[in-house]
């Protein structure tokens, strides 16, 4: 059977690209190609789960060093000559665009916006690449994105947006749920000090330096636990492990494995920090992280700082507590007794989130059957 969706992506074993292909796959014939992002150690499960190929290590600062893996890319979408083309990124959408006009004029570009790159808004030539990802974006033949404020930057028309909130597998249950609550609740009442847990990509800087901050001046309050990968961004490991020196309730544990490793480190979190803050990071008011998701299948509170896209997010859905700045969140946390977190525990609407995921699931479920019905007509034609 031909391959009927091909997935290009800048980073083959992140967990977007897992849930992504894990969902397409469901629907469609499905072949990934993408780079592997440089110092990441390759987790093969997805090239297990889903066919896969690829075509090059990358790093997040030397983009002119890509063109060759581009161009690989093109080649063995060349070779496959898949029906549809899910490209995740501006950068990738340009390739399966050159896809179309030199090889395959009938494909479709099926883009989804993972990020909003330094070069579309902090330097003066931002306009002109931003107006290029707009026009590419408003080229395929539908948009996918995380948040609905990545439709209005790049200015998508209604018709062609489809808001694929990033959700990890959420099955909500009481005895799991009281079973979490208790164990966070024992380790408070054992030192009472909360864990907050930073997981994932570290990439925005003065989320590290603001939390970093509070648990430094609250010893007896607070311990910063930071699980993940010192990703590009304005975090690197020798920074991270300079801070950790100079503060001894920071604790970086590495990296760890995705999606096994998430029930664990949660178990021993009473918030998850999931703001992105970063000084030139436009995705800190954009994005939905990965991290409210995570966290709330895996009942624990989020917490966000400063104006966002994720603040607003966790505050409609009552999914943890936004902060207006770092202060405030220090505030917080002398104060709040244990009798306080528990009931903050019974407020948070984990249930509630898991009912609101299968209703977008299904919503979903159908954008991707009209999808099918219509690659089958393309391929009569």
């Amino acid at each position: 059977m031909a391959i009927s969706i091909c997935l290009i992506t800048a980073d083959i074993f992140s967990g977007h690209t897992y849930k992504r292909a894990k969902f397409i796959s469901a629907y469609f014939d499905l072949f990934v190609l993408g780079f592997v992002r440089e110092g990441k150690k390759s987790d093969t499960r997805l090239l297990d789960d889903v066919p896969g190929k690829t075509v090059g290590i990358v790093s997040d600062k030397k983009y002119w060093k890509r063109i060759r893996q581009y161009v690989k890319m093109l080649n063995e979408l060349k070779r496959k000559k898949p029906n549809y083309v899910w490209a995740r990124g501006a950068d990738m959408v340009l390739v399966a665009r050159c896809y179309c006009w030199f090889f395959n004029w009938k494909a479709l570009v099926l883009a989804e916006v993972t990020d909003v790159y330094s070069s579309s808004y902090a330097f003066w030539y931002s306009p002109l690449f931003k107006q290029v990802e707009t026009v590419l974006y408003k080229s395929c033949h539908m948009v996918f994105a995380t948040s609905e404020a990545y439709f209005a930057f790049y200015r998508i028309s209604e018709n062609k947006q489809v808001l694929w909130e990033n959700f990890f597998p959420f099955n909500y249950n009481e005895n799991t749920y009281q079973n979490s609550s208790n164990l966070k609740l024992l380790l408070l009442s054992q030192d009472a000090t909360y864990n907050l847990s930073w997981t994932g990509y570290l990439r925005c800087r003065e989320t590290l330096e603001g939390v970093a901050s509070v648990v430094k001046d609250n010893n007896r309050h607070a311990r910063f636990h930071i699980h993940g990968y010192p990703n590009g961004g304005d975090i690197n490991i020798e920074y991270l492990k300079t801070l950790q020196m100079e503060n001894s309730n920071l604790l970086y544990h590495g990296p760890y494995i995705f999606p096994e490793a998430l029930t664990a480190l949660f178990s021993k979190a009473h918030f998850t920090i999931v703001s992105e803050k970063g000084r030139h990071n436009m995705n800190s008011t954009l994005c939905l992280s990965n991290r409210i998701y995570e966290s709330t299948a895996n009942y624990t509170p989020c917490i966000s700082v400063g104006k966002s896209a994720i603040s607003d997010y966790i505050t409609k859905h009552r999914l943890g507590k936004a902060f207006a700045n770092f202060e405030e969140l220090e505030k917080f946390l002398i104060s709040l007794t244990p009798e306080a977190y528990a009931t903050l525990l019974g407020e948070i609407e984990f249930e509630e989130f898991a009912t609101y995921q299968l209703q977008c699931e299904s919503a979903l479920s159908h954008v991707f059957e009209l999808l099918k019905k219509n690659m089958a007509e393309m391929a009569k034609g």
